[in-house]
């Protein structure tokens, strides 16, 4: 992942699925190149995502100590969030 991030809990929550699970989806999986900082993003709007539970998430995330939260849909960066002063360059 970015610069060897670390990740102190991945945390999966049904808040994320989508009301139309029932339909099979063919998804695009995105994969960054080997070389370069660029990550292919999308949005958590674009995804329907609910906001607000989203910043609860983040927000837990933070309460159990966690540098930082990384959250990908098909291999695109959904979510990053950092705590503290760990940033995308902290080893």
């Amino acid at each position: 992942m970015r610069n060897a991030l670390l990740l102190t809990s991945l945390l999966i929550l049904p808040l994320f699925l989508t009301a139309n699970q029932s339909k099979a989806q063919t998804a695009n999986l995105y994969f960054p190149p080997v070389t370069g900082s660029t990550w292919a993003t999308t949005t958590p709007a674009s995804l329907g995502w609910c906001q607000a539970q989203l910043d609860s998430l983040i927000a837990f995330a933070g309460r159990k100590s966690s540098k930082s939260l990384l959250i990908l849909k098909d291999g695109r960066l959904v979510v990053e969030h950092y705590y503290g002063t760990y940033t995308a360059d902290s080893a």
